[in-house]
């Protein structure tokens, strides 16, 4: 099964987050979670850490992630980016120029091997 949830956003208020994470249920059923992040986002660790504080309140923090950080094609300093976020063991792609995408298939089949 794949599901796509809808991108997370801070700073919710509470109402409305109680219906965001409903939605997510899914989420602490899966095998795998595909964390897409904005590689040429200035916010890019606020955003990072959003995903990771509702993923630790849903109970699925320790579920099987692959970071996948797109856009890589508007990073200027990709280097740098690599450098920082390597303890993530993250894979790297551009959806608009469709680089990057064997090594996305290759990270998915490993880890549901």
């Amino acid at each position: 099964m794949i599901a796509d949830t809808i991108g997370f956003i801070s700073d919710l208020p509470p109402l409305l987050f109680q219906s965001f994470i409903t939605t997510l249920e899914e989420v602490i059923e899966a095998d795998l979670l595909l964390h897409i992040i904005d590689a040429a986002d200035p916010k890019i660790d606020e955003k990072i850490e959003v995903v990771e504080n509702i993923l630790k309140e849903l109970g699925c923090e320790n579920s099987g992630a692959i970071y996948v950080f797109n856009k890589i094609d508007l990073v200027t300093d990709l280097e740098t980016l690599r450098k920082t976020y390597e303890h993530l063991n993250p894979v790297y792609i551009s959806a608009k120029k469709k680089a990057g995408y064997e090594d996305l298939k290759n990270a998915i089949s490993k880890h549901l091997l």
